[in-house]
Formats: structure tokens, sequence, C-alpha cells
């Protein structure tokens, strides 16, 4: 069974497309609900008409809100550090005008002089005196230098769990779990 016949015609929706900078909104100039298969339907429709909608940001509305998504979805640069991380790698960050500067070190050299990352110091040092500093977070500093995982790090601060555990058992024993017996 096919759905409700459009209330709309292709002016209608070029005019909404034009008027507005993203399908929620678009949709409810059209008088459709933002919701279920909606806005799908409408990017079909600015696909079938070759509509630009190059103007439209990357933010919805939801009950007049707007939100932007780029806050809520992570870079793949972001993850990828972060899994390097988890496997003891460390990968380096470096801003576009010192990229270019150290790839062109790298180049000039073809391979035949070291560049040395010492993790230690937060710097990377290669041949011709380049050195060229760079950030990281101490913990992630700490877990990379002495070759620990997050259960690791917190393993580290076992005896100040012990001791706060103690301690709360005492001041507040409503938060203990109960035991039940039987």
């Amino acid at each position: 069974m096919r759905g409700k016949s459009r209330t709309w015609n292709d002016e209608q929706f070029r005019v909404a497309v034009a008027k507005h900078s993203n399908f929620t909104d678009v949709l409810r100039e059209l008088g459709l609900r933002p919701a279920g298969g909606n806005h799908a339907t409408v990017k079909r429709h600015a696909v079938r008409l070759s509509l630009d909608i190059s103007h439209f940001n990357n933010e919805r509305r939801v009950r007049g809100l707007r939100i932007a998504l780029d806050g809520w979805r992570r870079p793949d640069a972001d993850i990828f550090r972060e899994n390097c991380l988890k496997n003891g790698v460390l990968a380096i960050s470096l801003p576009p005008e010192h990229t270019d500067e150290f790839t062109a070190r790298v180049q000039a050299v073809d391979g035949r002089e070291p560049f040395t990352v010492d993790l230690e110091a937060e710097e990377i040092r290669g041949p011709g005196g380049y050195a060229r500093a760079f950030e990281i977070a101490p913990h992630e500093r700490t877990a990379l230098l002495e070759g620990l995982d997050d259960i690791g790090l917190t393993l580290k601060y076992g005896e100040a769990i012990s001791e706060w555990e103690r301690r709360t058992s005492n001041e507040r024993p409503f938060l203990q779990a109960l035991s039940i017996r039987r």
C-alpha cells in the first residue's frame, strides 16, 4: 500500500529548500512532521529535482531548538588517535604549517637521517636541528610511558580507592550494598 498523496508540489518544494537551511525546516514548511521516514523522503525529492542544498548547515530543529550535529559526532581523526593510544601507539597531530615543514624535511633527507620522538620531553627531533614540541594529555603520556591500559591506570590508584571505600563505608553506611541473609 502506498503512503498518502503529496500535499505539496515540486515548485513549493523548491521554494522551501531555497528558503531553509535544513530538512527539518523544509518538512515543517510543507506541513509534514519531521519524524518517521519524512527526512529520507524529502532528501530523495531533493536529489530527484537536482536541487542545490549546499547552503544547508548540519543542524536539526527539535521542538524549536537548534541542535548542531557536528558537536555530537566525533571526527574520525579523534577515533583513530584514541584507538592508537589504546594499542600503545603514539599518534601526533601537528598544526598544518608545522606538518608542511615536517613533510619537507622528511622528503629532503629521503630516509637517510633519523627523526626521533621523545615522549618524555614531548618533542620531535630531526636533522638540521629540527625540533618541534607536541602536546599530549598527562594521563595518556603516563599510560604510554608505563605501558598501561585503562585498567592498569585505574589499578595504579588501588590503594587510594580501597582507602576511600573503607572511609565511605564508615561515614556513609547507607551507600553500602545490603547483604541478604537466608
